[in-house]
């Protein structure tokens, strides 16, 4: 079992691994399809490239797919490659900085005890859902609403707009407590998103008063977040209509979409079955 850091000719050999799994990593996908810095492969074999065993960056946070984790039908065998691995990953995080782990429950779980093992232990953590949808019968994307709303794409210049509508969504569905958001960090956040993804708004009365937006663009899969409706126009149908409108955009394409919801978020797990997603895993955000 070894780790080494990812290069050229190894891409190859990382997508063909990625490829049954990128549904519930796709964010570290989408890190991989733009060669970024920081990813790691563990192979059972240091000669024979084919043989992945896991894949991961760190940079900061630790993206993660470990599928044997997941699944311990391979009996002893899983097992046996488990065990090895913790000893080679104990000693490549020892030096380590990890602020966040974010991933599939199972193996982030796995992953967070051998973390914890080194002397280090998550303040907070979000459990969550990951839900999918790979064809949807929706195929139109309406512009007016019955009641009179539009939707709007945001664009790049947008983040004066959005601000509000950005930080509330920040504060109630993604900042552990204890932490106080500053307006940067928001604005910071916005600028990344309108610069690099999707992002669809519902206007009513010159009020911005639902969002979505991709957050990140995989190989096959894209993964949504940010759903976000304001209190006072809640139970308007809006999220609805932003899901399904751009699923049917993204199945249209040929690509699968993907998204987590919190374990408790009833309304919300309603709303994307409703939507035609379909529950496939735990996910799991830690923060150090």
């Amino acid at each position: 079992m070894k780790i080494t850091a990812a290069k050229e000719d190894d891409f190859p050999h990382i997508h063909d691994f990625l490829a049954p799994h990128e549904f519930f990593c796709t964010v570290l996908a989408s890190k991989i399809r733009r060669r970024e810095e920081g990813i790691f492969i563990v192979r059972t074999d240091s000669v024979k490239k084919d043989r992945v065993f896991g894949i991961f960056q760190l940079n900061g946070t630790l993206f993660h797919c470990f599928p044997d984790f997941t699944d311990f039908s391979k009996g002893n065998s899983g097992f046996c490659a488990a065990a090895e691995f913790c000893a080679e990953f104990m000693e490549f995080i020892k030096d380590k900085k990890i602020k966040c782990v974010s991933g599939e429950e199972k193996s982030s779980e796995f992953l967070m005890k051998l973390i914890e093992i080194s002397g280090r232990k998550p303040y907070f953590r979000n459990s969550y859902i990951l839900m999918t949808l790979r064809r949807t019968s929706v195929s139109d994307f309406p512009h007016i609403l019955p009641d009179g709303a539009r939707v709007v794409r945001a664009v790049s210049g947008d983040d004066r707009i959005i601000f509000g509508i950005q930080k509330n969504y920040l504060e109630e569905e993604v900042v552990p407590p204890g932490k106080v958001l500053s307006d940067f960090e928001v604005r910071i956040s916005l600028r990344q998103i309108l610069n690099s993804q999707i992002v669809l708004l519902v206007v009513k009365e010159k009020k911005v008063a639902a969002k979505l937006n991709t957050n990140a663009v995989g190989f096959e899969w894209i993964q949504l977040g940010g759903v976000y409706t304001e209190k006072e126009f809640r139970r308007s149908g809006y999220a609805f209509t932003l899901v399904s409108a751009i699923s049917g955009r993204i199945n249209g394409n040929g690509r699968g979409v993907c998204l987590f919801v919190k374990k408790d978020n009833i309304a919300a797990i309603r709303l994307y079955r409703k939507a035609e997603f379909s529950e496939k895993c735990g996910y799991l955000i830690a923060y150090y």
